[in-house]
């Protein structure tokens, strides 16, 4: 066995933190293709609920899971929208409750983004772009979400969230999309 050297320490050698790492790895893993991080619909079965759900039991669900979001579909599993914590968030259901629903009868339907709310990146471009260039493109596009659709087949492949991806980087805060007119105006009148 092969004794190691001590060395003293120098004035320039200093603490070192995992933030100080961040940046570069960061750096180095927003040049990763944006394939690797999708989980293709192809090879994974899509999480997902049923419209009918009552909130407060979609919430409990997405909680119990450790997952902030789910597709919404019907009964023949035909996709209607999605819904995320945020949408089934207190305040959201509160904001139902003021205009006269009962809580106990709100579901999935009521706060889901639509089908027709819902953008999707196409998976033909997504093969040739990086993860930067996605977080870039959610970010100026003010999508927390994006479905990637297959054009050639008209198949629906996945779903990409900047929150996922800022948590899969480790980014010391959360990605939140471009502020919606309805997002300010409710915290103005809030």
């Amino acid at each position: 066995m092969k004794p190691l050297t001590l060395y003293p320490l120098d004035a320039q050698d200093h603490l070192v933190q995992p933030d100080d790492f961040i940046s570069t790895e960061i750096s180095s893993e927003l040049k990763t293709p944006a394939l690797s991080w999708l989980t293709d619909f192809k090879q994974h079965r899509p999480t997902m609920l049923e419209a009918d759900t009552l909130a407060t039991d979609a919430l409990m669900m997405l909680e119990r899971e450790h997952s902030h979001l789910k597709l919404v579909v019907d009964e023949k599993e035909a996709l209607l929208g999605l819904i995320s914590s945020r949408q089934l968030s207190a305040q959201s259901i509160m904001r139902r409750v003021v205009l006269g629903e009962a809580r106990s009868e709100i579901t999935v339907r009521d706060l889901m983004l639509t089908r027709q709310q819902l953008k999707a990146f196409a998976y033909q471009d997504l093969a040739r772009s990086t993860i930067g260039e996605v977080l870039k493109t959610l970010q100026r596009e003010g999508e927390a979400y994006c479905l990637v659709l297959d054009r050639d087949n008209h198949q629906i492949r996945g779903v990409l969230s900047s929150e996922d991806i800022a948590a899969r980087l480790q980014l010391p805060k959360q990605l939140s999309p471009a502020p919606t007119f309805l997002q300010l105006c409710d915290s103005v009148f809030a």
